[in-house]
C-alpha cells in the first residue's frame, strides 16, 4: 500500500469521527492531569498547578513537603490509573481504526481494565511506575549528597 492510499483510507476513516477521537484523547488527558494533582494535593495541600513555578527554581524536597512515602505511594497509583486510561483510549483508538466501531466513552476510557488485556496492562504499567519512581528517588537522593 502506498503512502497516498495510505493518507487516502485514513481521511475517510476519520471523516466526521474526528470529534470524537479528539474529545476522548482530551477528556483522558484531563482526568489524568486532575488524578496526578489530586495525589499531590492530598499529602501536601499543594497540587502541581500551585508548585509550577516555584518545582522549577526550588529544591525537589522543598516544594514536595509532607510525607514522602505516601506522597510516592499516591502517586505511583495516580500513574497506574492514569496510563491504563491512556492506554484504553489507545486500544479504543486501534479498535476503531480496524473495525470502525466507536465505543462509548466509558468503554473507550476503561477498556485497558478489560478482562482480556487488564492483567498485562496493569502489570506494565506497575513495573513502568516503579521503576521510573525509583530512578526518580535514586536522582534525587544523590543530588541532595
Amino acid at each position: 500500500m502506498t503512502r497516498s492510499e495510505l493518507k487516502s483510507r485514513a481521511k475517510t476513516q476519520l471523516n466526521g469521527n474526528w470529534g470524537w477521537a479528539v474529545g476522548l484523547i482530551f477528556l483522558v488527558w484531563l482526568i489524568s492531569a486532575l488524578l496526578l494533582d489530586a495525589s499531590k494535593r492530598s499529602t501536601t495541600g499543594r497540587g502541581y498547578f500551585d508548585d509550577y513555578y516555584r518545582f522549577l527554581n526550588s529544591d525537589y524536597w522543598a516544594v514536595v513537603g509532607g510525607n514522602m512515602w505516601l506522597f510516592e505511594l499516591l502517586t505511583i497509583i495516580a500513574g497506574i490509573f492514569a496510563v491504563l486510561l491512556i492506554w484504553g483510549t489507545a486500544y479504543s483508538l486501534l479498535n476503531f481504526i480496524d473495525t470502525g466501531e466507536k465505543w462509548p466513552i466509558g468503554r473507550a476510557l476503561f477498556s485497558a481494565m478489560e478482562s482480556k488485556t487488564f492483567k498485562n496492562s496493569f502489570l506494565t504499567c506497575f513495573f513502568d511506575q516503579f521503576v521510573f519512581k525509583f530512578m526518580e528517588h535514586l536522582i534525587n537522593s544523590a543530588w541532595h549528597y
